[in-house]
């Protein structure tokens, strides 16, 4: 007997069995012949929503998916249009940089093509004058001295046969009012003067300039490659040894002008002679404060890369050696040219076992070229007004580019820059006075000395050349050379000759 078909008010199948009355219908009960809803369509009716249910939960799914895949296409094509946009603003800034770069050279060749015209136009009118003058003049035939005469009155320091130390002697009798005397070394002990090869009586360098100074008629200043003093630390001095008995000439040099190498204003003036300003002159650091991350690599780790690094990092750098010649000099003090910089130092401590942090080494590098700048600076505001500073500083740089092995330039450029400028500037006048007595009147370097490596001396000569256009006199000139530190002259040399 089959249970009743029939769905009652509560929504379920009644429980009841078929009716087994003849003339009722058998798959309803007794209760429910007249059943209008059957349970079985219920079941259907169950099913299709449900059916339906899932439908909808899989479309409402779907819908969620394609949605989420949407925004997620979508911020993937906005962060990648603000990666291009980030990368063409990063192309268009370094493009302009180059450009003012450019520019700013432009600025410069065009000044310095012009200055250069404007000195051969008074160099060949002066010409032209001398000619003249020179056609002006009676016919006469003026004596011939061969041979120079000794003036016996004179100390033996002016006149000198041999000097032992230097390997270069460049002497300028007149550069803008000037006289200048270049003296070069290599840093080196052998190859000095000796008695049995010359009759002739031998000064060494340190002796020298220490009588020719006591013993001239104008104030002096001697330039020393010496490291710059910013304090008052008491230094011992020796002098007078023999210069055998010292690392290499300019060691001996420090020596001798020890007292003299010192911040006392009493003590500076009262150094030595009446007639001497010593100069220091090394800015690769300040002593006892900071240095260059360059000059702490070259004294404490490796030289050679320091002075000729790697082909790998020299080619690496080529393109952008301009920027680093421009932050040393000053000229770009950008963040841009800094970072080029720091990065050049952090390529060179990879290639040296240390442990020095890179962030402290940056940190000391930019210390030292703010105080380097600084210095700099001051000395372009005492700079000669009669000479054109933009041409000259352009000069320097121009020579510095040309140089073939520029990582070595770049490495001692802060001394020659500071050399110089410091060669060219007016003394203030509240300040004369604070010099020593027989230099009260000399508002500007006359007669300068200047001691350093060869490598720095032989840079000097190209720049007065192609800023002055002067030479050495020919007499004198004695070119660097590794084979001889023992400078003879056919003529007694006197610095102080007309």
């Amino acid at each position: 007997m089959t249970q009743c078909s029939c769905l009652t008010s509560k929504g379920i199948q009644c429980s009841r069995k078929g009716s087994q009355n003849p003339e009722h219908t058998q798959t309803f009960c007794y209760q429910h012949q007249k059943c209008s809803t059957l349970y079985k369509e219920k079941q259907i009716l169950d099913k299709k929503q449900q059916l339906d249910k899932q439908q909808l939960d899989k479309k409402q799914q779907l819908d969620k998916k394609q949605q989420l895949d949407k925004k997620q296409q979508l911020d993937k094509k906005q962060q990648l249009d603000k990666q291009q946009l980030d990368k063409k603003q990063q192309l268009d800034k370094q493009q302009l940089d180059k450009k003012q770069q450019l520019d700013k050279k432009q600025q410069l060749d065009k000044k310095q093509q012009l200055d250069k015209k404007q000195q051969l136009d008074k160099k060949q009118q002066l010409d032209k004058k001398h000619q003249l003058d020179k056609k002006q003049l009676p016919n006469q035939k003026l004596p011939i001295n061969k041979k120079k005469l000794i003036d016996k009155t004179l100390h033996p320091s002016r006149q000198l046969k041999a000097l032992s130390g230097p390997s270069m002697f460049a002497y300028y009798p007149n550069v803008h009012n000037k006289r200048i005397l270049l003296l070069g070394e290599y840093h080196s002990i052998s190859q000095l003067c000796k008695q049995n090869d010359t009759q002739d009586p031998i000064y060494e360098i340190h002796k020298w300039l220490n009588d020719l100074v006591a013993n001239g008629p104008q104030c002096v200043d001697i330039f020393v490659e010496h490291s710059y003093l910013t304090d008052q630390k008491k230094i011992k001095q020796n002098g007078g040894k023999s210069l055998s008995l010292y690392s290499y000439p300019l060691t001996a040099i420090k020596d001798e002008f020890k007292n003299c190498r010192t911040t006392d204003i009493i003590k500076k003036k009262n150094c030595h002679s009446d007639n001497l300003r010593y100069n220091y002159i090394d800015l690769r650091g300040f002593k006892g404060i900071t240095k260059s991350s360059l000059l702490h690599i070259y004294l404490n780790h490796n030289a050679t890369i320091v002075s000729n690094p790697p082909l790998k990092i020299k080619l690496k750098y080529q393109r952008n050696k301009q920027l680093l010649f421009m932050y040393t000099m000053g000229l770009d003090r950008s963040l841009y040219a800094k970072t080029i910089f720091d990065n050049y130092i952090l390529d060179l401590l990879q290639l040296i076992k240390t442990n020095i942090d890179p962030h402290l080494m940056l940190a000391q590098n930019f210390e030292f070229f703010k105080l380097f700048w600084q210095l700099i600076d001051k000395q372009l505001l005492k700079f000669d007004p009669t000479l054109n500073k933009d041409l000259f500083m352009s000069t320097l740089f121009d020579i510095a580019m040309e140089a073939p092995n520029w990582s070595s330039l770049l490495f001692v450029l802060p001394q020659d820059l500071y050399f110089l400028l410091r060669l060219f500037i007016q003394f203030s006048d509240d300040k004369m006075e604070r010099g020593p007595q027989g230099c009260h009147e000399n508002k500007v370097v006359k007669n300068a000395i200047l001691h350093a490596g060869s490598y720095h001396t032989q840079l000097y000569v190209k720049f007065i050349d192609k800023y002055f256009g002067i030479k050495p006199d020919r007499d004198t000139y004695v070119k660097s050379s590794l084979q001889s530190q023992c400078i003879r002259f056919k003529t007694p040399f006197d610095f102080f000759a007309s």
